[in-house]
Order: C-alpha cells, then sequence, then structure tokens
C-alpha cells in the first residue's frame, strides 16, 4: 500500500537490483559467454565470437544499459 501511495505520489523510486558498481560490462560478458556457453554448443564458435567483436564500442557499459 505504500508503495501505491508513494507511486500515485510520483515519490517512488524503484530501488536497484544490482548496483551500478557490480554490473557487469558487455566487455567482461562476451568472453564468459564464449567460453562457457558458445564453445561447448556451437561448432562455429569463432563465428559467433567475431560477430560479437563488432560491439567492442560498447565494452565498457553495464549489461543491464545494453
Amino acid at each position: 500500500m505504500e508503495i501505491a501511495r508513494d507511486v500515485e505520489l510520483g515519490e517512488f523510486d524503484k530501488p536497484s537490483e544490482v548496483s551500478e558498481a557490480s554490473a557487469l560490462t558487455l566487455g567482461e560478458t562476451l568472453p564468459k559467454f564464449i567460453e562457457l556457453h558458445a564453445k561447448p554448443n556451437t561448432k562455429d564458435w569463432k563465428r559467433t565470437e567475431c560477430v560479437l567483436h563488432k560491439f567492442n564500442g560498447l565494452n565498457e557499459r553495464p549489461i543491464d544499459q545494453i
């Protein structure tokens, strides 16, 4: 009830589930994805890796903001 009241009054700030300091960046996530998913499940994982390198400009951004 308190949250509904706060929303109606425009005072509700949704708490962040993951703090920005602990959010993984794309640059940290892609190598993990390649190792844990692409290599074991895809014969052509190198091609997947090459395609994902096109997004290197976003490497510093947190995953939850992409």
